[in-house]
């Protein structure tokens, strides 16, 4: 580590940063920044050193009864030779060490003005762009002492006196603000919340700047794009085995196209600011056992229909934003994997593969203790997920394209399908496949059997679409997508129905306590032949085969009435 010596304004090198008491500067970067080459050089920049050591001179840190003074300053634009890309990757890896073993960081704030009152002040912290950057978030959570200065370095507030305005500003818990040591024990989604958004100049830094807030380490490969992410997605759940890490998309209604168990960006986190870990309560352990190009293992407990023939399950996520309600994640089994059975035995555990498909949300459930044991159990057993979209071997027979939904012009958001299974490959799609009619689920409609699972029933097709309005929920409603007669004769049926089920969470929790199947039977309404449309829940729901289409209900004004 290299320190600009207060007194002497040289620098000096320390392989252990404990052994020096120094103060850490946390800043925008501007134009004429003094590098570590150009020292000897009285750029614009310059000015902005010279002041920080400044007022690192002027600091008492009270650390128990003694007091403390600062003789060193470390400041990134000139402590860190850039040129060297192995002093570049070792500075990035340690820097929220750094900061954490500063005795104060300086925030300087070049776009608050002097001369302000307080509720200006905190009207012009609100808008700073140092809040907006994905860098300035370590060297806010790292440090005991953070305090903040205007452009002229007059003194504001320190993070601990200001920890509720903070809180409004990145929705760092007040706890983690106040006392650090909590952020070890914060699940991830959490953690990662609070980057989602945050942007960097490079692409690979929205990995590279979190490596410290989730205590790993991995090499910097500029140049690998979005794939820097997904790096270090892996990184945190091998060391951490948090299955919070899946829980990217919930509460969420950004648009989601991609396919597998990992997310593109911290953006798709920005719903899980609320999320708290409840621990081990749902599973004896949280450890990824193995990962490879394709697939990682990992122990989970889940929720699944009580059939060998195994479509779908529903992951434990360890984490709620409610104490009655748990998160769980669809992922639906992939027939790539060689086995549609799902046994006891290890072997053909593990050969079936499971996917989260484009477009999948984390969905609350109830109380996990009650279900309709009869055709639902709980299981925890280490299963195979693949980390992208894998190949399929097969076509499907049905197609309906969902139109004008989970796009941000469009106010209908997809929030659930039930069964997962029938969520397409494509976003946006439903599909159905001749495989599926033989695969029982809760809430399937047998043709010859009857309600119960039987050895190998043949089943309708029918999928429930729970969609919510984006900017609120008084709009919501579910599609009952069903497909009628035999495999060979079969029509498409397409119902609407008002969500206003009292006492449960999402359609999956009304499966499970096994009222699915006459659920909607008597308060749906079919949108039939002849009907080209119906205005349903503040939506216009066009079906057309193959598309339905869903739109806004035009307002008086604009159709001329």
């Amino acid at each position: 580590m290299r320190l600009l010596n207060i007194e002497t304004m040289r620098m000096e090198e320390f392989f252990d940063e404990t052994v020096a008491s120094y103060a850490i500067l946390s800043h925008r970067w501007g134009q004429e920044e003094v590098s570590l080459q150009e020292w000897n050089r009285r750029k614009a920049g310059y000015s902005k050193i010279v002041s920080c050591v400044e007022m690192a001179r002027n600091q008492k840190i009270s650390r128990g009864e003694e007091v403390h003074s600062c003789s060193f300053v470390w400041i990134d634009t000139c402590c860190i030779d850039k040129t060297n890309s192995a002093e570049l990757s070792e500075a990035i890896n340690s820097m929220f060490r750094w900061y954490r073993n500063a005795m104060v960081c300086l925030v300087y704030l070049v776009d608050i003005p002097t001369n302000l009152g307080p509720d200006e002040m905190e009207s012009k912290v609100r808008k700073s762009n140092w809040f907006e950057r994905g860098w300035t978030l370590q060297e806010l959570l790292a440090p005991q002492s953070v305090k903040f200065f205007n452009r002229c370095w007059e003194f504001l507030f320190d993070k601990t006196e200001k920890s509720d305005l903070i809180k409004e500003i990145t929705r760092v818990d007040v706890r983690v603000l106040r006392d650090r040591d909590i952020l070890d024990v914060t699940c991830t989604a959490k953690k990662m919340s609070w980057a989602a958004s945050r942007t960097t100049t490079r692409k690979e830094d929205l990995a590279y700047c979190l490596l410290g807030i989730f205590d790993v380490n991995m090499p910097l490969l500029y140049g690998e794009g979005d794939k820097a992410f997904v790096r270090l997605q892996e990184e945190i759940i091998r060391q951490s085995g948090d299955p919070s890490i899946f829980a990217w998309g919930y509460n969420s209604s950004e648009d989601n196209a991609t396919s597998g168990i990992f997310a593109p960006s911290p953006a798709c986190f920005i719903g899980c600011y609320n999320i708290i870990d409840y621990g081990e309560g749902v599973g004896p352990s949280r450890a990824v056992i193995t990962m490879n190009n394709i697939t990682l293992s990992v122990k989970l407990s889940y929720l699944r229909p009580k059939t060998d023939r195994l479509s779908f399950i529903y992951a434990y996520l360890c984490c709620s934003d409610d104490p009655e309600n748990l998160i769980v994640l669809p992922l639906v089994t992939n027939l790539d994997g060689g086995h549609s059975q799902f046994g006891s035995d290890v072997e053909s555990t593990m050969s079936v593969w499971f996917e989260r498909r484009a477009g999948t949300r984390p969905i609350v459930i109830g109380d996990r203790l009650v279900i309709e044991t009869e055709i639902w159990m709980h299981e925890s057993r280490t299963i195979s997920v693949l980390k992208k979209e894998h190949g399929e071997r097969f076509q499907y027979s049905d197609v309906i394209y969902l139109n004008g939904v989970n796009h941000p012009s469009s106010k209908a958001v997809v929030e659930e399908i039930y069964p997962p299974h029938f969520w397409g490959k494509r976003a946006k799609t439903l599909e159905f496949d001749s495989n599926y009619r033989c695969t029982w689920y809760p809430g399937a409609i047998e043709l010859e059997t009857g309600f119960y699972p039987s050895a190998k029933p043949e089943c309708e097709y029918v999928a429930y679409i729970r969609i919510s309005h984006r900017n609120h929920k008084r709009g919501e409603m579910v599609l009952i997508v069903r497909q009628l007669g035999s495999a060979r004769e079969r029509d498409i049926e397409v119902r609407v129905a008002n969500w206003t089920i009292c006492g449960y969470e999402s359609l999956a929790d009304i499966a499970q306590h096994g009222r699915l199947n006459n659920q909607y039977e008597d308060s749906s309404e079919v949108i039939g032949s002849g009907v080209k449309r119906i205005e349903f829940c503040g939506f216009m729901v066009d079906y057309s085969r193959p598309t339905i289409t869903i739109s806004d209900y035009p307002s008086s004004e604009s159709s001329g009435s």
